[in-house]
């Protein structure tokens, strides 16, 4: 199958387990002006760890609903809590009280899943894998469990795995290949600011780089929300204190920065899952030039990189981005893709028509 290919650069912006039965509510803890059903609680992710689990249904539903799993990075980071941040249906305001309405949402037309791992991450309970295939391994097992409850979220899945997590997204993409679950219907990964091991990674500190001012969006610390008493009786759990990132491991999985991400990226697109890469430039571990390098270097039953060299680039026009972003480049490419997946950009940025490059 001939790969179509989109390369545009854009100036933009432990201890016992809990007993807690699930909740569901619909303008829940989590945001409550959204209209989106939030389901959370414990899925069994092995014989020893629980992970904590949060889905978030799309405020606005139809048969061609697309949903997302989130993976926030770290590692150790608690993904459930990017529920609270720019991707979820509210942010968390500066008082650190009061959730508030995110009109740049994913969840506005698309379904979201928040999974906190691997062992005693944010809520969840157990020890920490002593692998990064344990924590996948455990990750699937949660995720089946998850679509068998609710089956509308195993429908056009995509796998968004952030800085770290862009390798465990690699990773549990080329499982559910391999497993081919009837209940998942895997569409694509994306990686924003991904980290892809060593190699490709390319040094821009040498100009300092101004914090962007597009779409600002001034959040309070959601430590300080997740910790409150109050919020964890809604969920009917317990854990004082909570942390948006479990030092224990992180320095655990650090180590596997250094992995190369390509093998689980070549499987998927060898399997024709669509890819996305989304990069901003001023980063020293997961910049543009760095990944684009990295991308230019894949290569499974089709040489994707030096076809992705070969695509035309074009310029990601964006209302006033342009304009009042001129220094700043975003890279955004992918592969696989006929058309755009609209959802999944704050400000929907990826329904600009005209923008393909095809092969």
């Amino acid at each position: 199958m001939e790969s179509v290919i989109l390369l545009a650069i854009a100036y933009l912006a432990g201890s016992a387990f809990s007993t807690l039965a699930e909740g569901t509510s619909s303008g829940g803890p989590f945001c409550p002006t959204s209209t989106g059903k939030q389901v959370y609680g414990y899925k069994q992710a092995s014989e020893r760890n629980k992970y904590f689990y949060l889905t978030v249904d799309a405020e606005s539903t139809g048969s061609t609903t697309p949903t997302f799993l989130y993976m926030v990075g770290g590692p150790g980071g608690s993904s459930v809590a990017a529920a609270l941040g720019v991707i979820g249906p509210c942010y968390l305001d500066v008082d650190n009280k009061t959730p508030q309405p995110n009109e740049f949402s994913w969840t506005k037309r698309a379904r979201g899943i928040f999974i906190d791992g691997p062992g005693s991450v944010g809520f969840s309970e157990g020890q920490i894998e002593k692998t990064l295939d344990d924590y996948v391994k455990h990750m699937y097992n949660v995720l089946i469990q998850i679509v068998e409850d609710q089956p509308e979220f195993g429908q056009d899945l995509h796998l968004v795995g952030a800085s770290f997590d862009a390798l465990t997204a690699s990773r549990l993409a080329s499982t559910i290949v391999a497993e081919r679950p009837a209940s998942i219907g895997l569409r694509g990964v994306i990686v924003l600011n991904g980290v892809s091991g060593t190699i490709h990674r390319y040094d821009v500190r040498a100009k300092i780089g101004k914090e962007s001012d597009f779409h600002p969006i001034r959040m309070g610390k959601v430590d300080r929300f997740f910790n409150r008493a109050d919020f964890q009786a809604k969920l009917g759990v317990s854990r004082n204190p909570w942390h948006t990132v479990d030092e224990d491991a992180f320095l655990r999985f650090t180590k596997y920065h250094s992995v190369d991400i390509s093998p689980g990226m070549n499987q998927a697109l060898d399997a024709g899952l669509k890819v996305l890469v989304l990069s901003g430039s001023e980063d020293y571990t997961t910049n543009a030039v760095g990944l684009l390098s990295w991308a230019k270097s894949l290569k499974g039953v089709t040489n994707y990189g030096r076809e992705l060299g070969r695509a035309r680039k074009k310029t990601l026009k964006v209302g006033r981005c342009i304009a009042r972003e001129s220094k700043r480049i975003l890279l955004f490419f992918s592969l696989n893709m006929e058309e755009l997946w609209e959802p999944f950009v704050p400000g929907n940025f990826l329904t600009t028509p005209g923008l393909l490059s095809s092969r």
